[in-house]
């Protein structure tokens, strides 16, 4: 029941009440659409722009310009802009006046390119300097011409007697003929020769030994590094013979004054063919007697000078020394005399 009298109410007020305006809450507030959603129509007898009234206006769809029916406003707007078609005053143009006045008048113009030549214009010989002097230190063409004539042309020809000396350097060559009997008689650089044609070659080969008599006469003689048995040396195993062995020395030496004995190393030798080792002996005085002798395999031929020893005592060592370094690796057998 309540709802219907309120509904009652209502409707008086909107069917006799006058529209209300649209009012933001300040001035030059609020928009009606936007660039990107536009009203599709505006309808209105009167239309204010700026506090000014318009009057009636249209919206043509051609023109899509708002055309006011009060023209007014317009004209005086138009009216403080220029012509499309329009003059200035040099003064009114910035800077112009002073970029006029750094250039030369038509008048100053005239009287700077008057002492000039045109761009296409020729010159009198006299009026080239140094020119006369120049031209006149060359020849004419009639004085070249002249001069030519007693020259030969590029490509020309001479007979024999035109080139000096030629005729005799020609004649004291021979001929073809002369050539080819002469070149008959010779050899080709690339030949052979039969051993009879070459003088005393004959007698010089028949005093050498061919390969057959060369083989057996070296197979009697012995290779430059060998060995010799002791037999084949001539009067060394009466040599030896006549000499004490370690056994005889030993003995021997036993029955001397102050001798009661001796020891032997055998494990000393010259490192490759040094001609000094040391032997560390502990005890050893330089006051003792020492001697060295090489080792030597048996039947090995005659001992070699290079390797004789020296021996010399210091305290605990031995230094043994041999004149040259003949055998790598010499062993030797050293020992004290007591």
């Amino acid at each position: 029941m309540k709802k219907l009298v309120c509904l009652l109410m209502i409707i008086p007020m909107m069917v006799f009440a006058q529209t209300r305006n649209i009012v933001p809450n300040n001035t030059g507030e609020g928009k009606l659409g936007t660039p990107l959603k536009h009203w599709g129509s505006v309808n209105a007898d009167t239309v204010r722009i700026g506090g000014r009234d318009l009057g009636s206006a249209v919206f043509t769809d051609s023109t899509k310009y708002l055309v006011p029916s009060d023209t007014t406003l317009l004209h005086e707007q138009i009216a403080g802009k220029a012509a499309s078609v329009h003059g200035h005053a040099q003064g009114e143009v910035t800077a112009l006046s002073d970029s006029i006045g750094a250039k030369p008048t038509r008048e100053e113009l005239t009287t700077l390119l008057g002492g000039k030549a045109a761009v296409s214009h020729a010159h009198a010989q006299s009026e080239v300097t140094g020119l006369p002097d120049s031209v006149g230190a060359k020849p004419t063409r009639d004085e070249i011409t002249t001069l030519l004539s007693t020259k030969a042309a590029t490509s020309h020809s001479h007979t024999q007697s035109e080139v000096t000396g030629l005729t005799d350097s020609v004649g004291a060559k021979p001929t073809r003929t002369e050539a080819t009997t002469l070149l008959s008689g010779k050899a080709n650089t690339s030949h052979t020769q039969n051993i009879s044609t070459v003088i005393g070659a004959q007698d010089s080969l028949t005093n050498k030994l061919n390969r057959t008599e060369a083989t057996t006469l070296l197979g009697t003689k012995a290779d430059v590094s060998h060995n010799q048995a002791i037999s084949t040396v001539t009067g060394a195993q009466d040599s030896l013979t006549a000499k004490l062995n370690r056994i005889e020395a030993t003995t021997l030496l036993a029955t001397k004054i102050g001798v009661v004995g001796y020891s032997v190393g055998d494990t000393a030798a010259f490192t490759t063919t040094a001609t000094r080792a040391a032997v560390y002996i502990v005890g050893c005085r330089d006051n003792q007697i020492w001697d060295a002798s090489p080792r030597r395999a048996a039947n090995t031929g005659l001992p070699v000078a290079g390797d004789l020893l020296d021996a010399s005592p210091k305290w605990d060592s031995l230094i043994v020394k041999r004149a040259a370094g003949t055998t790598s690796g010499l062993k030797f057998n050293y020992f004290r005399v007591k």
